[in-house]
């Protein structure tokens, strides 16, 4: 049922590159990974691995996914749609955490977001007293 779950999440939020030249889908990647994203577009979530995790960690969840949702493994067209949906979305993740340049950006974006959060918490809490 939570895998069903996440699946579902994956498709509501896909990413899909239309490019075939390496530029372009860094460029592309590159705006993935700095956007803001709700809970079920984190790519560690994308790729079910928490975020203090390793590479071979990271490698073995996405070879898993990658496996279980790629579009020639599925019989019907519907299936074949939603898998390339789910498909595009672990790639797109998996490009991040292959490029320590972007995965580093990725990770600082996130905390910054992360601290942005806390302080205007923090401040609403200090304007109400």
């Amino acid at each position: 049922q939570q895998q069903q779950q996440q699946t579902e999440q994956l498709q509501k939020s896909a990413y899909t590159t239309t490019s075939d030249t390496n530029e372009e889908d860094i460029i592309q990647t590159k705006s993935f990974s700095m956007s803001s994203y709700s809970e079920e577009e984190d790519p560690y979530k994308i790729v079910n691995v928490p975020h203090n995790t390793t590479h071979s960690q990271i490698k073995s969840s996405y070879c898993k996914l990658a496996l279980k949702h790629h579009p020639d493994k599925q019989n019907t067209k519907s299936d074949k749609a939603a898998a390339t949906t789910i498909f595009a979305k672990i790639s797109g993740a998996y490009k991040i955490f292959s490029d320590e340049k972007l995965k580093v950006e990725y990770d600082a974006s996130q905390q910054q977001a992360q601290y942005q959060t806390q302080y205007r918490r923090q401040r609403r809490s200090h304007e109400e007293d």
